[in-house]
């Protein structure tokens, strides 16, 4: 392992403690391990395979963030929860989103939602929590 790589290993381990609270979440509802990961470009994402594509069997894979461009190094810091669930096979586009400025069981719980519902991603971006 690099110095880069521990460091980001380190890193990841510190936001798996903030974020704590959240991965039990998903493990609760989705019995399923959730992570941090490393997005590329010095971003961050909590993510977990949550079932599987409806129609497809494919894993459907959720990705929150809590700023621009990725998770919050503080609780305090915490911009919004913004959930996005793509095919985990395939990639790509957000099959549905969710978005909440206070809370991550609702934004998930909207992604969710908006999946079953065949209703379309409504942003990528968020400004001051609100849709662009």
């Amino acid at each position: 392992m690099t110095d880069r790589d521990d460091h980001i290993a380190t890193y990841e381990a510190r936001l798996a403690r903030i974020y704590a609270p959240e991965l039990t979440s998903l493990e609760n509802r989705f019995d399923t391990v959730g992570a941090i990961v490393d997005t590329g470009g010095g971003c961050t994402a909590i993510e977990a395979v949550i079932g599987t594509v409806p129609g497809s069997g494919h894993p459907l894979q959720l990705v929150v963030t809590t700023t621009e461009p990725g998770l919050a190094a503080d609780r305090a810091d915490i911009l919004y929860w913004s959930v996005g669930l793509y095919d985990g096979d395939e990639g790509g586009d957000t099959l549905a989103d969710g978005h909440h400025t206070e809370s991550f069981d609702a934004a998930v719980d909207a992604a969710v939602r908006n999946l079953e519902e065949g209703i379309a991603p409504t942003f990528e971006n968020l400004h001051d929590g609100e849709p662009e």
